[in-house]
């Protein structure tokens, strides 16, 4: 067998994970940590309640890396989600956010519906099996028409009607659109332009 790598080809240094499963609130603070390449945090399962929230959030305002995070089933109430959205409010890099069975309710709902209305980056966010009801099932709705941005969201599991189920996923079909349309135009003017 032929030594690997060749004889005379560059080595290639290791490839930095871009995803970290933190088993601590500690674990995740250090990923999150400003010089950190870390694109994916997982701390589902950790159980680390409202308190653990509001210190990830605290460390989430200063990184400018990360693009998924991942906080399912975690007893994260109303209070620590609001913290995660506050943190938010001035990030722009992460795309993604999983909070599903949690216990945010209608007024989480309501956070999250401000932030989806100003943050043009979170572009999926999964918030099923929370205490979400109808009022807050139609904040977001009203949040995600305003904004446009958001592409893919999960409210499943929640007291929620079909009528205003429908009308969510139909909102989230016309933003995919638009998208898609957005994209076709700059690779057009792209090509015109080259």
């Amino acid at each position: 067998t032929p030594p690997y790598p060749p004889s005379g080809a560059p080595a290639m240094a290791p490839k930095a994970s871009n995803k970290v499963v933190a088993k601590s609130v500690e674990h995740a603070l250090a990923a999150l940590s400003p010089d950190s390449v870390i694109k994916r945090l997982d701390v589902r399962y950790r159980q680390i309640g409202d308190a653990g929230a509001e210190r990830i959030a605290s460390a989430l305002a200063q990184n400018e890396k990360l693009t998924k995070l991942e906080l399912d089933y975690n007893s994260i109430s109303t209070a620590g989600a609001a913290r995660i959205v506050e943190a938010l409010s001035s990030n722009s890099t992460l795309t993604h956010l999983y909070m599903c069975n949690n216990a945010i309710d209608d007024e989480g709902a309501q956070h999250f519906a401000a932030l989806l209305e100003t943050n043009r980056t979170l572009r999926e966010i999964f918030l099923a099996s929370n205490r979400i009801g109808q009022p807050g099932a139609e904040r977001i709705l009203a949040a995600i028409k305003k904004s446009g941005a958001v592409l893919n969201i999960d409210l499943g599991f929640q007291n929620i009607g079909q009528e205003t189920a429908d009308e969510i996923r139909k909102a989230i079909e016309e933003n995919r659109a638009k998208a898609k349309e957005a994209a076709e135009k700059e690779r057009q003017a792209a090509e015109q332009g080259a």
